[in-house]
């Protein structure tokens, strides 16, 4: 899943954590009007412990996305977890949902997203945190971690990838 592992402390992050994905690409295309289908996003997940007496953890997900077809360019994320391991997942909910991009077909978005949220510290047990996407239009898909246009000194080409990656740390006030 990974090839880049890093755990540090300094003063101001505590129990810093990063791992950097494999992955180089991901469609997501899931769709539902009841908001019940959602695609793991790659790269995003992480087991992370908090530091002791830390009062926040700050979750990052960093990660490519542009238009995977004609329709309109967008991703709703949400941060779910899991305290066995990742044999069941729940929403972390308390606004740590959002959305990315445009509900306009015309629109050419190529952009390097940074999901970052503030988590409260549960205490000094281990959980496993990622996140979950899906579109908002039936019609529309997002292509993750790949340039599909890109212009280097041979001309357009197709295969410029980017690795996503995730970071855990813990502070205090």
């Amino acid at each position: 899943m990974s090839h880049l592992f890093e755990e540090k402390n300094n003063n101001y992050l505590l129990n810093y954590k990063i791992i950097e994905s494999s992955e180089t690409s991901q469609i997501i295309d899931t769709y539902s009007v009841d908001n019940s289908l959602w695609t793991d996003l790659a790269g995003s997940e992480i087991s992370y412990t908090p530091a002791v007496n830390s009062d926040y953890i700050i979750y990052e997900y960093w990660f490519m996305r542009t238009k995977g077809d004609a329709g309109a360019i967008n991703i709703r994320c949400k941060l779910v977890y899991s305290d066995d391991d990742g044999s069941s997942w729940s929403d972390w909910g308390n606004n740590t949902n959002t959305i990315f991009g445009s509900t306009k077909a015309e629109v050419q978005i190529r952009s390097l997203t940074n999901l970052r949220l503030c988590l409260n510290s549960w205490g000094n047990t281990s959980k496993k945190l990622k996140v979950q996407g899906s579109v908002i239009f039936s019609s529309s898909s997002t292509l993750l971690h790949k340039l599909d246009t890109f212009y280097d000194s041979s001309g357009l080409t197709g295969d410029r990838y980017y690795k996503p990656f995730v970071t855990c740390y813990s502070v205090r006030n």
